[in-house]
């Protein structure tokens, strides 16, 4: 089956380079031709050997696979060169730039492998363009130099490298391809991120929020968007920049608008800032220097403090332990006597009260007893009045009992105030 598939696209390949002039009519020669012969130049730009199959998919567009049945693009090497890509280029920031942080390091991967500048490689160092197969209306518009198309061929052929060799390969042909740009992205400033450098820019100098009035023209198949730059909320723009898309139009607005403000901050007058005179009579002679040199070379700067070995009392501690203690007023022989005397009335009282308690509490036992041998004579009616004078009693024992428990407590509660 892949045999049939890759035969049909040799023939596809070799019908379409014969029937139009275009600047890809080397591709009939790459499909039929072996690998070294018209693609030598492409293959030693890239850095690797790779299979006929395997290049002419990774430089097959959808548009001529959908105009020749069986022919394989290059969408599924692209997707595994772009994670072989990321991988790559993130390692090679972390190991290279150890001092800059998470924030930092995106924003170089972002702008090194962005659209704009894969296609730039594609274009300067492979020179892929007439290599690319594309379908009839793709090429008419020319897509060989799109920086979509020419993005997406860089890490197919980067996926073509990985799936032959491996990632050691693929890993050498993006430090070959790319890291010359690595380091001259590193080393930008606002160029790194326009867009967040002109909002930065416009905090800066009070002139508000950053924002972007987009528009469209042209036809469907080469758009050209325009983006205003606004500041503060204002209607009227402060700059503009055109693109092939939404993102690159609104990078190139922000770029200029950046400039452009950058440019008025430095031909503005500078605030002249208010110094304090000086008071007079303030030069120091040099007699004085000397006589000031002297006195800190006679410091001795090892024996001028030292710590308090353990054990050993500071001045602060002395002097808190040297304080005489709060005093305390004596009682007087005559408040001596009167709380004794009331300590003496308080247990007297209670041992009387807890006589009388216990004298109630006998007598109701005995009268309890009469009443069980009465009950066991007379029957069960004697049970139901004996149980209400025994609940009866028990009122009384608790009625007694309370006053004077609570006569010993005021009591006791006196003397303590005393």
């Amino acid at each position: 089956m892949t045999d049939k598939k890759t035969s049909a696209a040799k023939a596809a390949t070799a019908a379409t380079a014969k029937t139009e002039a275009t600047p890809s009519t080397d591709s009939a020669a790459l499909a039929n031709a072996a690998p070294g012969d018209p693609t030598k130049q492409l293959l030693e730009a890239l850095g690797a050997d790779l299979e006929p199959n395997l290049l002419i998919q990774a430089l097959t567009h959808r548009s001529f696979s959908n105009e020749h049945q069986g022919a394989l693009n290059y969408e599924r090497l692209e997707f595994l060169g772009d994670a072989v890509l990321e991988l790559v280029t993130t390692e090679t920031l972390y190991k290279s730039h150890p001092d800059m942080s998470e924030g930092q390091l995106a924003k170089i991967r972002a702008k090194a492998v962005s659209e704009e500048s894969l296609a730039g490689v594609a274009k300067s160092k492979l020179h892929v363009g007439p290599y690319i197969l594309l379908g009839k209306g793709e090429r008419k518009t020319g897509g060989s130099q799109k920086d979509s198309i020419l993005c997406d061929i860089f890490e197919s052929l980067l996926g073509a490298v990985f799936v032959q060799h491996g990632i050691t390969k693929a890993r050498a042909v993006v430090h070959k391809l790319l890291d010359e740009t690595l380091e001259e992205v590193a080393s930008e400033g606002p160029e790194l991120d326009w867009k967040t450098a002109l909002v930065v820019k416009a905090r800066e100098m009070g002139l508000g929020e950053v924002e972007y009035r987009m528009s469209v023209s042209g036809p469907e198949f080469a758009q050209v968007f325009t983006a205003e730059v606004l500041l503060g909320g204002k209607t009227e723009a402060i700059a503009k920049g055109e693109g092939s898309s939404k993102r690159k139009a609104q990078l190139n607005a922000a770029a200029y608008c950046w400039k452009k403000i950058k440019s008025f901050e430095d031909k503005s007058p500078k605030p002249i800032k208010k110094t304090r005179k000086a008071p007079k009579n303030t030069t120091i002679s040099a007699d004085q220097l000397q006589a000031a040199a002297a006195g800190w070379k006679s410091i001795d700067w090892e024996n001028s403090y030292k710590p308090e070995e353990p054990g050993e009392e500071s001045a602060v501690t002395a002097a808190v332990e040297d304080k005489p203690a709060k005093e305390v007023r004596e009682e007087t022989e005559e408040e001596k006597a009167l709380t004794k005397q009331r300590l003496a009335e308080i247990q007297e009282k209670s041992k009387k009260n807890l006589q009388a308690q216990m004298a109630v509490a006998a007598a109701a036992r005995k009268r309890s007893e009469e009443r069980k041998k009465q009950t066991a004579t007379a029957g069960p009616a004697a049970k139901t009045d004996d149980a209400a004078a025994s609940a009866g009693e028990a009122g009384t024992i608790s009625a007694v009992g309370s006053p004077t428990e609570s006569t010993a407590a005021s009591e006791t509660d006196q003397a303590n105030q005393a």
